[in-house]
This record gives structure tokens, C-alpha cells and sequence, in this order.
């Protein structure tokens, strides 16, 4: 039983953080601008506050890109498959399924970017989709595909 293991790389980090943070300052900027248009109310976004949302997600990556290195790096995503089971960490806190356990496969790539695996008795295991890179993500959600058609 070979286990088949993905460790997610700073550079796929980076750009995984920058998806996520970013997609939820449009959020929460474009909500309070149209409130404002709409409303006409007096109080308009700011500009300090659009420049923290923006420069905050920047700086927290850049803290991990060049402080989180050497013997106690945190991993900040890794996955385990093998016959068995797969396996997710995330800084430190794995999820385990046992393949025959899993009821249910979803792969959000829109609406909040995760790959979800649910079990019959509603454990649930997630994943960012950008949390790996396009040829390990595709590795990925063959594997699990091909694995979940085989079972069930």
C-alpha cells in the first residue's frame, strides 16, 4: 500500500491566499460601494480601509513566504492517498476518511473555491481547489474520482 502524498508549495500558497483574500475584498468592498449608490447614504467607503483589505492579505503571505522555513515549518496543506484512505493537514490538523466511508464528492471552483468529501455518518473533509497546482490538482481529483467509481 504505496501512499501517494501533496504537499502544498509556498509559491501555491501565495497564489491560494491572494484567490481567497481577494475574492473576499470584492466582496466586502463592492457590497458597502453599492449600498452607498443605492442609499445615497453619506458615509462612503474609505480609502484607508480599502487599502488594509488590500495590503493585509499581501503581508500576512510575505510573513509566512520568509518566516515559515526551517525545522518547525508549519505545512500549510498536505494530502494523503493511498488504498485505504485519504488523508488532509492543514497547518497541523489532519482529516482522515477511510474510502468506503465517503457518500459524497464536490468540486466548487466558483462560488468558494473547495473540494469537499463527506462521510456517512457527516465527517467532513475540505480542501482549497487552488490549494495545489493544476497538474497535482488534476492527479488529485482523478485519483479520488476513479477511487469513489470503483467503491461505489
Amino acid at each position: 500500500m504505496e501512499n501517494i502524498t501533496f504537499i502544498q508549495s509556498n509559491l501555491q500558497g501565495f497564489v491560494n491566499r491572494l484567490i481567497n483574500s481577494y475574492r473576499l475584498i470584492i466582496i466586502t468592498v463592492t457590497i458597502p460601494i453599492l449600498l452607498t449608490l443605492i442609499f445615497e447614504l453619506k458615509n462612503k467607503p474609505g480609502l484607508i480601509e480599502l487599502q488594509i483589505l488590500i495590503w493585509l492579505p499581501v503581508m500576512i503571505t510575505m510573513w509566512l513566504i520568509f518566516f515559515n522555513s526551517g525545522s518547525n515549518k508549519l505545512q500549510a496543506c498536505e494530502l494523503i492517498m493511498n488504498n485505504e484512505f485519504i488523508s488532509v493537514s492543514k497547518y497541523g490538523e489532519t482529516t482522515l476518511l477511510r474510502w468506503n466511508e465517503i457518500t459524497r464528492f464536490t468540486v466548487s471552483k466558483y462560488i468558494n473555491n473547495k473540494v469537499t468529501l463527506l462521510s456517512d455518518t457527516n465527517k467532513m473533509m475540505e480542501f482549497d481547489y487552488y490549494a495545489f497546482g493544476i497538474k497535482q490538482r488534476s492527479r488529485i481529483l482523478k485519483y479520488i474520482t476513479l477511487k469513489l467509481a470503483k467503491i461505489h
